[in-house]
């Protein structure tokens, strides 16, 4: 039943929408938020995005008197967030762009600092990223770009394509655990599905 939206503030909702409430004032001096991340761990644990910046809060239940404090990203032109499903403090940003080798971004410590693991990922935008909440596979993540899907886990020295998809632009990655599926979302291609990683670790 809860809801969370970005617009010049962030808002929370506990009834399905229904009624609002102001969780952050204005975060970036008036500017729209470009993006929001909850971390699937804590309720409480909210990133949002705007121009260089990450504000988080610790306490978004605490509503109107939610606290919330800022860091600067390591590039410009962030795509999307997104926050590990068993670590609050671990954040993941995407790139967009044509800045070779400067794709993907790993933060341990809610962004206090930041590790590069672009890669040899081709030199497109990258759009979103997504990790694997599954026991089984061993730091597994995802990441969408403008020619497909490529896959990463603590077993392999680089990413690697996954699947035969048509070189396309890849904006959604959503994951179906009961039936251990991935399924992304394309520019213009359709939606395509296929079987989570096989090797367990």
């Amino acid at each position: 039943s809860v809801i969370v939206a970005g617009y010049r503030r962030v808002y929370r909702s506990t009834d399905r929408g229904n009624s609002w409430i102001d969780i952050s004032g204005e975060l970036a001096n008036g500017a729209l938020i470009d993006l929001l991340a909850l971390a699937p761990s804590n309720s409480d644990v909210v990133y949002a995005y705007n121009f260089n910046t990450i504000y988080k809060t610790n306490n978004a239940t605490a509503g109107e008197d939610a606290s919330w404090t800022s860091v600067l990203t390591p590039t410009s032109g962030i795509t999307s967030i997104s926050v590990h499903p068993n670590d609050e403090n671990t954040i993941y940003l995407t790139r967009g762009g044509y800045n070779e080798g400067s794709k993907v971004f790993v933060s341990y410590d809610a962004g206090e600092n930041w590790e590069n693991i672009s890669g040899s990922l081709p030199n497109v935008p990258a759009n979103v990223i997504k990790p694997l909440a599954d026991d089984n596979y061993d730091g597994a993540l995802f990441v969408g770009t403008d020619a497909g899907v490529f896959y990463l886990d603590n077993t392999l020295e680089d990413w690697e394509e996954y699947g035969d998809l048509p070189h396309t632009e890849v904006s959604d990655i959503e994951f179906q655990y009961d039936n251990q599926l991935i399924r992304i979302g394309t520019h213009g291609r359709s939606i395509f599905e296929a079987p989570l990683p096989l090797n367990e670790c």
